[in-house]
């Protein structure tokens, strides 16, 4: 880092500046503490260089992860960046780093689109990091491009969805999962639901507008006997803040279920989301005759187009197609015959 120099402007008055990485920054008008401030600087400040091996880079941006981020989160990084830290010979250098290693590494790391649409997200989230940290001035991944990720909105099958409830040993996830299933509600109402939130004569959830999870309205979630249920029992344990925890009893979070969704998949052998059963909800409701006006108020929605593109999902089910038809058929002849 140069040392400051001095820049006079139209006012007259002296200022002292350094250069750092091509840009000027200000360290005021008085030299003795400028040149104070410009050692301090000096001190701390990274010099950038793309001479760093990649796996110490890789464990910088871990353990500032685990210093800054959730657990989860700090979970979910490590889980990508330990495996492509494999792929990567020991003491490859980040110059020597290109898109065609991330490409090899994900060829064999499996998933669905999805999972590896995050495991690039991972791999060039920790670069740009040290860009932003100065300790490199470019990332070398910068150009990989991310697999398009699955719509979330992907019917789950009744069979799927019974294999996953029995594959799942954790009772407090069971309790989210089934939740899901029972209300149709977003994976992000159910993680913040309260106790405050629950009008039991109405026996419903409901958000004012203030505290909705999306958008700006009121949200009102009716619940089945098995929600209810699960909902008395968790506001006994839980009277304050977020009903559904896990085992240590912190409240869920987006990255906590992510990973939890990720692992129960790898144990599977088949991709699933929870926003997976949430369409699944919607679509056993078509089936079972609920009205699509109805149906938008029970999931949230302000308009019918996502519940339109659920129709291709029922159009699999021939026999409830059947009935749709003789219902159709016999009310034409009743109404000729009256």
């Amino acid at each position: 880092m140069r040392q400051p120099f001095s820049r006079r402007h139209r006012s007259g008055k002296v200022y002292w500046y350094v250069e750092i990485h091509g840009r000027q920054v200000p360290l005021g008008p008085d030299k003795e503490v400028a040149f104070k401030t410009w050692h301090a600087l000096a001190s701390t400040l990274v010099t950038p260089t793309e001479d760093m091996q990649v796996h110490t880079l890789l464990n910088l941006y871990l353990d500032w992860t685990q210093k800054n981020r959730a657990k989860a989160t700090y979970a979910w990084y490590q889980m990508f960046l330990k495996s492509f830290a494999k792929m990567v010979p020991e003491m490859m250098r980040v110059h020597e780093l290109r898109p065609y290693h991330v490409e090899a590494w994900l060829a064999d790391f499996g998933g669905n689109s999805n999972t590896r649409n995050g495991a690039v997200r991972a791999v060039k989230r920790a670069f740009n990091w040290a860009v932003k940290q100065g300790y490199l001035t470019h990332s070398p991944v910068r150009n990989v491009e991310k697999p398009k990720p699955r719509r979330r909105e992907e019917y789950l099958e009744p069979e799927r969805y019974q294999q996953i409830i029995e594959a799942i040993q954790d009772p407090c996830f069971h309790d989210f999962v089934e939740a899901m299933k029972e209300t149709g509600a977003r994976p992000q109402e159910v993680r913040l639901v309260q106790a405050k939130h629950v009008d039991r004569k109405a026996r419903v959830w409901f958000f004012p507008a203030s505290e909705a999870p999306k958008g700006d309205e009121e949200r009102t979630i009716p619940l089945s006997d098995q929600a209810w249920e699960i909902t008395q029992r968790l506001m006994l344990k839980y009277p304050e803040g977020p009903l559904f925890r896990n085992h240590h009893g912190r409240p869920w979070n987006k990255d906590s279920l992510s990973l939890r969704s990720i692992r129960l998949s790898k144990k599977l052998g088949f991709s699933w989301c929870l926003y997976q059963i949430r369409h699944q909800f919607a679509t056993e409701a078509i089936v079972a005759g609920v009205d699509l006006i109805t149906l938008a108020a029970i999931m949230g929605h302000k308009d019918l187009r996502m519940l339109q593109q659920v129709y291709q999902h029922v159009q699999r089910k021939g026999d409830h197609l059947r009935a749709a038809i003789k219902k159709i058929s016999e009310g034409g002849r009743g109404r000729q015959a009256g």
